[in-house]
């Protein structure tokens, strides 16, 4: 909380490396730049770009390759390509909750706050299978936004989706801590984030 009420220092994204990643039928590449984003390491943007280029792949193989590289384009904070491939599987498939929440990650990265904080929403209202960072997530960027009552809910469906979730947890403290001190009168707005 100390650090919070000075300033929001060191809030970071929870990390995604196996549960956005979108699974894959067609190709070896395709699998392997699945396995590539899975592995959060940053790399393997050039296994994706190889399966991509494979005429033959199927919308969905294409939409989740898609996702995958711009995990790994997340993973090495080149956000503006990460965000690029986001846009593409979007095309093809504007229903893939993973290509929000993950587009969310990038924007937050950037400091695009609101612009996270809808594709989280986006996220969650396709019932993502990340639903708990997906909220979790939407929670930081709404606490750097000063809308803590908003990053409550966030933080208790976080809660409700993974009992034990420590960082949420972690999060719910700062958060009633500021609450209780708004509504004590001590009001102090909260400075950007950093990750």
């Amino acid at each position: 909380m100390r650090a919070f009420l000075l300033g929001c220092v060191g809030l970071t994204l929870a990390a995604l490396p196996a549960h956005a990643a979108l699974n894959v039928f067609g190709s070896t590449l395709a699998r392997e730049c699945y396995e590539a984003a899975m592995s959060g390491s940053g790399t393997g943007a050039a296994l994706c770009e190889r399966a991509l280029s494979n005429d033959q792949m199927t919308d969905r193989d294409r939409a989740a390759t898609l996702v995958n590289r711009g995990i790994i384009y997340n993973a090495s904070r080149q956000l503006d390509l990460a965000i690029a491939d986001f846009d593409a599987a979007l095309k093809i498939n504007a229903n893939l909750g993973e290509a929000y929440l993950n587009r969310g990650n990038a924007y937050f990265w950037q400091h695009k706050y609101p612009e996270a904080i809808a594709d989280y929403g986006r996220a969650i209202d396709l019932k993502t299978g990340s639903l708990d960072y997906a909220h979790y997530n939407k929670a930081l960027a709404e606490m750097n936004t000063g809308k803590f009552e908003d990053a409550k809910a966030d933080l208790t469906a976080a809660l409700a989706a993974t009992p034990g979730f420590k960082a949420a947890s972690d999060r719910m403290v700062e958060v009633d801590k500021v609450l209780a001190a708004r509504s004590a009168g001590a009001v102090q707005p909260p400075a950007a984030v950093q990750q």
